[in-house]
């Protein structure tokens, strides 16, 4: 199973691809098994310039409807900076970004 991950171009931060669009919190994030729906969300992504920057899928893994990532680079994106509080480690997520 996979999300779709990417990042703001405005501020950086990661966002994920939920059903309604672009999301901060991976757990509202929509969990894909099927790699060519995956390829034309990304593909749509890519199209719109300076909004949405490294489009892609990652690995995770769910139980009981939590969503965490396999990698371990996955999971430092998912919960923010580890070197001091700031963004979601210091305010938690926000919801739906609009772009």
């Amino acid at each position: 199973m996979q999300v779709i991950t990417a990042n703001a171009f405005a501020s950086g931060e990661v966002l994920y691809w939920a059903t309604r669009g672009w999301v901060d919190d991976i757990h509202r994030a929509q969990v894909f098994a099927d790699d060519g729906e995956i390829a034309a969300i990304i593909s749509d992504a890519n199209a719109v310039p300076h909004q949405i920057v490294g489009v892609y899928a990652i690995a995770v893994t769910t139980d009981n409807a939590v969503i965490t990532p396999v990698q371990y680079r996955e999971k430092i994106r998912a919960t923010g900076p580890t070197n001091y509080e700031h963004g979601k480690s210091a305010t938690g997520v926000i919801g739906y970004v609009s772009l």
